[in-house]
This record gives structure tokens, sequence and C-alpha cells, in this order.
């Protein structure tokens, strides 16, 4: 449900750091259940090279009551293709896991369009993994409400260096933030 291929160290011009972020919501969890993160190096070259944490990693779980009202979905892409790294932008199309009474979304009319019932404040998550095959691609995301980019709602950080020359052409691109809705039925898209 969640990954964070975000994290590229070039190590050139100074540049040694980098970090990878997801968020995702578990369903089904019980009393006792334990949750695992696993960090993993991705290239082939230069192997044997050490990636530290610096700092501090962080994990956050909230529970999320059955009273609320969520909303949450899968994509493979987007209203155009399944090629994400496209000159114009078009919504991802989502295939929804939950879906409150708060929401209102079809699978198969709009699927792209996310409705939401109330005005409100609402955390917003997304997670975009994905593959390429071509040398120095980057993904461009904008969470837009009734068509209008959010206040802060671009996210860009995936990148991919060269599937060929260093073995892995995974990325992805994340957002956390806060949507406003002022009024009702106001719909919520992700484009990229």
């Amino acid at each position: 449900e969640g990954l964070g291929r975000s994290g590229y160290i070039r190590n050139f011009g100074s540049q040694s750091e980098s970090s990878s972020h997801t968020t995702f919501l578990l369903n089904g969890i019980s009393v006792n259940d334990y949750v695992e993160v696993y960090v993993e190096g991705l290239t082939t070259i230069d192997a044997g090279d050490t990636v530290n944490i610096t700092g501090q990693a962080k994990l956050y779980l909230e529970y999320m009551s059955t009273s609320r009202d969520i909303f949450s979905a899968t994509t493979t892409r987007t209203t155009n293709s399944t090629n994400l790294n496209q000159i114009t932008a078009y919504p991802l199309q989502w295939t929804e896991t939950r879906q409150d009474s708060g929401f209102t979304h079809s699978d198969s009319t709009n699927p792209e369009n996310i409705i939401i019932a109330n005005a409100g404040t609402y955390m917003v998550t997304v997670n975009v993994p994905y593959v390429g095959n071509t040398a120095q691609q980057s993904v461009l995301g904008r969470i837009k409400l009734d068509g209008v980019q959010v206040n802060g709602g671009i996210f860009a950080q995936g990148y991919i260096q060269s599937a060929a020359n260093e073995g892995d052409g995974d990325g992805s691109i994340h957002w956390s933030g806060i949507v406003v809705a002022t009024t009702t039925n106001q719909v919520l898209t992700v484009t990229t």
C-alpha cells in the first residue's frame, strides 16, 4: 500500500543526502498487530557503498475511528494513459478501496473526480510510485479543487536517474497537506 522511492543521492557537487516518504491507510488492523517498515538500497552500481540514516527517522501512526468519513483509492493511470510523464497534465483515475458517506466517487463514470460532500478541512495524502526506462525522468503532481490548484498543492520529488546505467528505474512522488472545501460537493482531482 505504500512505497517511497523519492530518495536519490547523486553524490556529486556536495549532494550526499536525501529522504524518502510515504503515507497510506492500513485497513483491517487488529489489537496486537504490528507494523514493519523496510529500507532497501536499490541501485547496483557501488553496491558496497554505505547509506546511513542521518538525524532521526520518523514514523507516525494515527487511529481513524470508524465514525470518521474517509476516502481511500488506488490508481495505475491517468484519464489519458498509463504514461505519467507527459507534457500535458491529466488527472489520475481512481478505484476506491474505502468510500464513506462524506465522499462521492464512481470507478466507471469520471473516476478522476472525488467529490467532497461537505465544506470543511481535509487532510489529503497522495503516494504515486512509478517506473520508467528513460534517464533523468521526473513527474510533476498537482492537487486541484474544482480545477484550481490548492495552495501548496504541487509535488515533484521523484527522480529516475537511469534504469539502464544504475539498475533502478523506479521513483515516487508524494504530497501531504490540507485541502479546505469552502462549499458542498467540491471536486478533488490529482493531475500528473
